[in-house]
């Protein structure tokens, strides 16, 4: 009997041992873990670059004065529009993301519109003594010149993705802002007579004045790499009017108000750190 239990405990070990050789074992799966997205730091900066056909006309109003031309008349005051063929500038920004989608900054910037032509919405006569009719007019006139706009701005925007991963793009995001800030308007322009009646031959303004502005634009980012986007803005622009001297060619003083108003558009680089 007990070489019988002997033998039958060492067939059930053999048949355990016989078991475990033939045992398959997979190796356990392979944990995957996404590699983790960058976020680039809330700090950034830009720059960006605007060349092309004006958007913008200087709204201009002068108000009566004396005359030199004619001594003890008047120039009367004239409504018009300085016209624009050219607008370029450059603008610098730096700012901070408060959250994911909004951001806070300041800019500065330097723009030229180059002026081509005085329009005004009728003549301006200038008058005798006691308010006695003259055949002197000023009138339109071609213009040689221009004003250089300096601004500087605190702004506010919001900037939403809307797409991800098209292309050589990585996220793209609409964005809209708001600004207040100041705009130098400094005007260097001569008129050159367009009427052969008009006395504005050789007039010039060459002045400046600092006014209140404000702002408000739409745009499109798109990232390019971790760091670097590219970024295109388009802006209304307006502006206190603003107050300048205009000096006849015969040296009369003509009190002269400037309203500027503008549509810009930009486009440059975003760096986040």
């Amino acid at each position: 009997m007990k070489f019988l239990i002997t033998l039958t405990s060492v067939l059930a070990l053999g048949t355990v041992a016989a078991n475990a050789a033939d045992a398959v074992y997979a190796d356990p799966a392979p944990v995957v873990t996404e590699a983790p997205v960058y976020q680039p730091g809330p700090f950034y900066i830009e720059a960006r670059f605007g060349y092309g056909p004006a958007l913008a006309d200087l709204d201009v109003e002068t108000d009566d004065a004396d005359s030199v031309l004619i001594p003890g008349g008047t120039i009367t005051g004239a409504e018009g529009v300085i016209e624009s063929d050219l607008l370029y500038g450059a603008i610098f920004e730096a700012g901070y993301f408060v959250t994911d989608i909004f951001r806070v900054g300041v800019e500065a910037g330097i723009g030229r519109l180059e002026n081509d032509f005085l329009d005004l919405d009728e003549d301006a006569p200038i008058l005798g003594p006691g308010g006695a009719p003259t055949p002197a007019v000023l009138g339109d006139a071609d213009l040689d010149g221009g004003a250089t706009l300096y601004q500087g701005f605190i702004k506010g925007a919001v900037e939403v993705p809307v797409a991800h991963n098209i292309g050589f793009a990585r996220q793209i995001s609409v964005f809209g802002t708001a600004g207040i800030g100041l705009i130098h308007l400094d005007v260097d322009v001569e008129q050159q007579e367009d009427d052969a009646a008009a006395q504005n031959d050789g007039a010039t303004i060459d002045d400046s004045d600092t006014v209140l502005a404000g702002k408000v634009g739409l745009g499109v980012v798109t990232q390019l790499t971790d760091h670097i986007s590219l970024v295109s803005e388009a802006n209304y622009i307006f502006a206190q009017d603003g107050e300048f001297t205009t000096v006849a060619a015969d040296g009369a003083e003509v009190p002269t108000t400037i309203e500027t108003e503008a549509v810009t558009f930009q486009t440059g680089l975003r760096i986040r750190f």
